[in-house]
């Protein structure tokens, strides 16, 4: 069979087989040694770690789908996991990488509690490192090129999409759909006014090459299907919620806005559209108490009374808006 054994090798020639059973091809052509099983229904297992390559010497990997040009591939050269897949046939979700964890782990204390929200396990987790002073960092990067007409309402393309469903009865806790933090964590290297934390930011990109005639920098809001029950009291629906949390002990910035608008270039029609499309909305604002900006006021205007004022801000003239204790005939 042209084999020749000794006590740590087995040489054998070129397309000899070796027959346990089963037969198996070992071909080697050029530098690759093809390990060939002539039966299909027949599996390897390894009880072992199995090492491709050493440290600083390493070598390619490839797996192959069912579907033609399908495939996972470690490309030891850029040091790069390459994930190709396509099935245009396929009329349900098509997932090129599924990850399926059901473990439950908790945090309560220590390193592992970002800041708040999930704290436990991940289908999958990204760490990274960068002390670069120049260029960028990206944890999670993806450039999606659609050129399909779609004229379906309902259908479309999405960079990025979270789903979170909750089943279970909750008393406390919070289910997010998504959550982002940008958090800025040393004593003495101080960012400076130019620099910025942000800790989440959307746009809508019109380029030089042509109009888009609807664009929407971000889309937040709710759609509520509830039917039976009841929500009781203290319930809460809010489109977009922000809150401001400066340091109690009085170390806070020039200015501190909890919401800006900023018109960067170019003439803009309104800051604030409120479209009625609905049943339209019973206020244009609520505020709690009648504290700042808020304040009560018992005066009379041209015989109408007054129940508050508003303080408002013209760059450096302080102004006020009256609230009337009743429409004003």
């Amino acid at each position: 069979m042209g084999l020749t054994a000794t006590t740590t090798n087995l040489s054998y020639a070129r397309n000899e087989y070796i027959k346990v059973g089963v037969s198996f091809i070992f071909d080697r052509v050029g530098d690759m040694i093809y390990y060939t099983l002539a039966n299909n229904d027949i599996a390897m297992t390894l009880t072992n770690t199995l090492t491709i390559g050493a440290s600083g010497t390493g070598y390619d990997a490839k797996f192959w789908g069912d579907t033609a040009a399908n495939y996972f591939e470690w490309d030891a050269d850029l040091d790069v996991a390459n994930i190709v897949g396509s099935k245009s046939s396929q009329t349900t979700e098509n997932n090129c990488i599924h990850l399926n964890l059901t473990t439950d782990s908790t945090y309560i204390t220590g390193t592992n509690m970002t800041y708040s929200g999930a704290r436990g396990s991940s289908p999958i987790k990204i760490s990274g490192t960068y002390t670069g002073a120049t260029g960028g960092f990206s944890a999670l990067y993806f450039n999606i090129a659609t050129s399909g007409a779609i004229a379906t309402a309902g259908n479309g393309v999405v960079g990025l999409k979270g789903v979170v469903t909750n089943t279970a009865g909750m008393t406390n806790g919070v289910v997010y759909g998504a959550q982002f933090i940008a958090k800025h964590n040393h004593p003495t290297n101080i960012m400076t006014a130019s620099a910025s934390l942000i800790g989440c930011e959307a746009w809508a990109y019109i380029s030089a090459a042509g109009p888009a005639r609807t664009a929407i920098g971000g889309n937040f809001g709710w759609h509520n299907e509830a039917t039976g029950g009841t929500y009781g009291a203290g319930s809460v629906i809010r489109g977009i919620q922000i809150f401001c949390d400066n340091n109690a002990g009085g170390n806070n910035p020039v200015e501190s806005s909890g919401l800006c608008i900023w018109n960067q270039a170019g003439t803009i029609t309104n800051a604030i559209n409120v479209t009625q499309s609905g049943s339209g909305f019973t206020n244009l604002f609520y505020f709690s108490a009648a504290s700042a900006p808020v304040a009560a006021n018992t005066h009379t205007i041209d015989g109408h009374a007054l129940q508050h004022i508003l303080t408002v801000k013209i760059g450096s003239d302080t102004g006020y808006i009256p609230v009337f204790d009743a429409v004003p005939s």
